[in-house]
């Protein structure tokens, strides 16, 4: 055999040594890929079917309410997401906010976020604005204690935690997958 032809051997043994390794390569970074989806959609399953997981008991944490101090008009106000805890004895003081429905202004369908304004034995004065008139409650009355506005962790973890997203869930990490397969797998040699 002549060294041309030895030489062209050589070259055609090394080229496919090193497009097998490419494709190796690949394949792992799409095997893990896929794999790191599949735990994320094993565990994001899991966790919005049962009631002690973290990421539904993370969702019931945040409640849709009329966010406090705007401006009412045309009878229409802002609702959105609001973090909320559980309502203790020492969480009514005056200043603080509280998360109670509203009878007078709409018919008890929304909670309004609404501060504390007076406090005298079993009855606690809250009022949603400077605006509106202050009304007077009871400690049973209020559902929850404000935390926060929802920030956009808060408000992607609510979406994942609804039938809705956890379905947007599974078909953007199979999008993802199967998009990583085209462009790593399936490409060009």
């Amino acid at each position: 055999m002549s060294n041309e032809k030895r030489s062209k051997k050589h070259k055609f043994i090394k080229e496919n040594i090193k497009r097998n390794q490419t494709l190796k390569k690949q394949w792992i970074a799409f095997i893990s890929i896929g794999c790191f989806f599949a735990v994320l959609m094993i565990i994001l399953g899991i966790q919005s079917v049962t009631k002690e997981g973290f990421i539904a008991n993370y969702g019931k944490n945040l409640v849709q309410a009329v966010y406090r101090n705007q401006v009412v008009t045309d009878n229409t106000v802002k609702t959105g997401l609001v973090k909320v805890r559980t309502i203790k004895p020492t969480d009514v003081f005056v200043t603080n906010e509280v998360l109670v429905y509203d009878e007078a202004r709409d018919g008890g369908n929304f909670l309004w976020v609404q501060e504390i304004v007076l406090i005298q034995d079993d009855q606690i004065t809250v009022r949603f604005n400077e605006f509106l008139i202050a009304q007077t409650i009871t400690y049973d009355d209020i559902e929850y204690a404000y935390v926060r506005d929802a920030n956009l962790t808060d408000k992607v973890f609510y979406f994942i935690t609804q039938p809705r997203g956890l379905l947007y869930a599974f078909v953007i990490s199979f999008v993802i997958v199967a998009g990583s397969y085209v462009i790593l797998i399936k490409k060009k040699d």
